[in-house]
């Protein structure tokens, strides 16, 4: 009694060769659609969307990252200006009485 799924003799093994990997990849390689970046609103629950707005808005990891960022970003614009050449001049002016 030959095994399920399995090939007896008398049999071609053909439907058993798994297709290439690129077809396979071909196939499966999707990108990341709108519905599975907010994949909670397909539920159409309003309680559950007013949650996670919450949890976005209050996220201080988030808020802190964002902060961290902005520092590095004025901090790198400090450097740079340190980086470049300096000049400077000074000047005056007036008006004298004196005749030579």
């Amino acid at each position: 009694m030959p095994l399920a799924g399995l090939p007896h003799a008398g049999h071609s093994c053909a439907g058993l060769i798994p297709p290439p990997v690129v077809q396979i990849a071909q196939k499966t390689t999707r990108k990341p659609s709108d519905n599975l970046i907010e994949w909670w609103k397909s539920l159409r629950d309003p309680e559950l969307d007013s949650l996670v707005d919450r949890a976005i808005e209050s996220n201080l990891d988030l808020e802190i990252a964002l902060t961290r960022l902005q520092e590095a970003r004025t901090q790198e614009l400090v450097v740079i200006g340190e980086a470049l050449p300096a000049s400077g001049a000074t000047g005056g002016g007036g008006i004298g009485t004196e005749r030579i």
